[in-house]
């Protein structure tokens, strides 16, 4: 078989048409390793975003949503808990909220103080007064406090876009030693509606919300409680866990 010479004309195509398959070649190439290199690095971004956060008292976050966050210390044993005592109870107000009167502040402070002890209502855990080695205690606080006063709107206006809102922190602590356990941080718009028939704040509304965040947060410890409560046989019953509705 003869093999006729390339003519240069047919040369100069051959060469521009192996050069633009070679530029369509390195420009694939190129684009594969970028997206490479992109997916790549938002992998490990993404693995970094997700490692959790640890507080100075080496408490570790677990869950973390748009309303609320969860705090654990490793190997709480929270579960092993059989009695609640509510240690403290404190209010912090939002930027140019004024402060509720004594009156108001009593009444909020005994929603707050039912909505924890309401989940213990004919269950395995117990109300206490005193330190004891199955008690863990209850820190509550209540920052950033905002409650519209219905009574200062103007009397036309009666459609109040929100009522208010709070952040809810729930703490538990070993009674015996301080050391704290879990830490629950939830915030709470107490929404709006239409409200011509009353003045002053609205408690109620305020007190659901609270009842919210308790019951969002009996939820995540039902999570984070079986996992994490195995431990050394004491002479506590294990109150909390069985509260969370597990069983061994």
């Amino acid at each position: 078989m003869t093999t006729r010479p390339m003519q240069s004309g047919s040369l100069n195509r051959f060469e521009a048409s192996s050069r633009r398959r070679f530029d369509r070649l390195s420009m694939t190439l190129g684009l594969l390793f970028v997206s490479v290199v992109l997916v790549t690095t938002g992998c490990a971004t993404d693995s970094a975003s997700r490692q959790p956060e640890t507080t100075s008292d080496g408490m570790v976050m677990v869950t973390k949503t748009r309303q609320s966050t969860l705090w654990v210390k490793p190997d709480h044993h929270l579960g092993r808990y059989d009695n609640l005592l509510v240690n403290r109870i404190g209010f912090g107000y939002a930027k140019h909220q004024e402060r509720l009167g004594p009156e108001d502040e009593a009444e909020l402070a005994r929603m707050l103080k039912g909505v924890i002890l309401g989940l213990t209502q004919d269950g395995p855990v117990g109300i206490v007064t005193q330190s004891g080695p199955c008690v863990v205690a209850i820190n509550l606080g209540m920052k950033d406090l905002r409650l519209v006063d219905l009574g200062s709107a103007d009397s036309t206006y009666s459609f109040v876009s929100s009522f208010g809102s709070t952040t809810l922190i729930i703490e538990f602590v070993d009674s015996l030693s301080g050391e704290m356990l879990v830490r629950y941080v939830a915030r709470r718009e107490l929404g709006g509606g239409r409200e011509t028939a009353r003045s002053g704040v609205d408690l109620k509304r305020l007190g659901r919300a609270l009842g919210g965040i308790v019951a969002d947060m009996n939820k995540e410890l039902q999570k984070i409680i079986p996992t994490t409560t195995s431990r050394p046989e004491t002479e506590c019953n294990d109150g909390i866990y069985k509260l969370t509705g597990r069983d061994r």
